[in-house]
């Protein structure tokens, strides 16, 4: 009886890590069969129906479990939660997978996460041992880290956090940050054809910008968005392109906040979903990255931009020498956005490994099925 491994992608942002580990399992694992379990807010038309990126792979067999749109209200996390944990429950008792592969910190993923523990599956979990103080998301993160037999963080120094979780360090692999395998390999759109993509003409300084809800301070969270958005209009002679936040509790009415803040502001532009090549084309030709996204921690670095990182959310995250912290204060902002544009830009990073992580990790887990 042939092995069989579930990949799980829920929204673009963990897709656009994965997808070099997608890439290497079709050309690896020929003897397993392979599933790539598509879901989240991959099929919602708000935050811009994100499957139709997703490529057919060789050797792989797609299967697509959409599930509702978050809303504003407050218990709509566990019911897309209960939802999710149905939907895959039928889906193990079905083809009764060896291994299943998640990624990251999306509630979304602990439903899937939770839902193979109870059916006695193991796991393997990537990007672990990382913490955000600020979000929701650390306590997500940290009860699939529980439900998981292996575990690939991206750095030494969360490895040691998932040990002293009290994970064994026999189970634990440290092969880097898949990021910077894309980035290695990703061919970047030149700058015009960029332009023609987004339709966007670029000022002389650009910054993108994706600011999440603050799912531990959600009271705060819309004020908060508000004073960012009124420190970026002190700027007019910057471009400021906008990305969607990831599907939170609050992110559909952030983003009408957004769109009729920018309404009329001709240097000030927003998308829904622009796809992982042309987002890191955007952040690669872009002076910076402002707001409180992963993406400025652990992307940004990786293409020389600096960032500017507001507010909570991120807190207990690896901060290297081109994230520059900020409260959420007006003039704060503003100042730091000063900085950045005076930044000189040369960072070395040293800590994500050497961008071969997708074929090391492909390989363990060839040894572990």
């Amino acid at each position: 009886m042939k092995k069989k491994i579930f990949f799980i992608t829920t929204c673009r942002a963990d897709y656009g890590y994965i997808e070099e580990l997608i890439n290497e399992a079709s050309k690896k694992l020929t003897k397993i069969d392979i599933y790539l379990i598509v879901s989240g807010n991959h099929f919602s038309n708000f935050f811009g129906n994100s499957h139709k990126l997703i490529k057919n792979y060789k050797n792989i067999k797609k299967i697509k479990l959409p599930l509702k749109d978050l809303d504003n209200k407050i218990d709509s996390t566990v019911k897309i939660f209960n939802l999710a944990t149905s939907k895959f429950s039928k889906l193990l008792i079905k083809l009764k997978p060896h291994l299943i592969v998640t990624f990251g910190d999306r509630f979304e993923m602990l439903a899937f996460s939770f839902t193979a523990y109870t059916h006695n599956i193991k796991q393997a979990h990537i990007a672990g041992g990382e913490v955000t103080q600020g979000s929701l998301d650390d306590g997500f993160r940290n009860a699939i880290t529980n439900f998981s037999t292996f575990h690939f963080p991206v750095t030494e120094i969360y490895k040691k956090n998932l040990i002293r979780k009290g994970i064994k360090s026999k189970n634990i692999f440290n092969y880097g940050n898949l990021g910077l395998d894309k980035i290695n390999k990703i061919n970047f759109l030149s700058k015009e054809n960029l332009k023609k993509k987004v339709k966007v003409n670029f000022k002389n300084k650009n910054f993108i910008v994706v600011f999440h809800p603050e799912t531990l301070e959600i009271h705060n969270t819309e004020k908060n968005l508000k004073i960012l958005l009124s420190a970026l209009s002190n700027f007019k002679k910057i471009n400021f392109i906008f990305t969607s936040s990831g599907s939170d509790y609050l992110s559909k009415k952030f983003i009408k906040i957004i769109l009729k803040f920018i309404k009329r502001k001709n240097n000030m532009h927003f998308y829904k979903n622009l796809g992982s090549k042309i987002y890191l084309s955007l952040l690669k030709y872009s002076d910076g990255i402002i707001g409180n996204s992963s993406s400025g921690i652990s992307e940004a670095p990786l293409l020389n931009i600096p960032t500017l990182n507001v507010g909570n959310r991120q807190k207990g995250r690896i901060m290297l020498k081109s994230i520059y912290n900020c409260s959420i204060n007006k003039t704060q902002i503003s100042k730091n956005i000063t900085k950045m544009l005076n930044s000189k830009k040369n960072y070395k990073i040293k800590i994500y490994g050497d961008g071969k992580a997708a074929n090391k990790i492909i390989k363990q887990i060839k040894n572990l099925i």
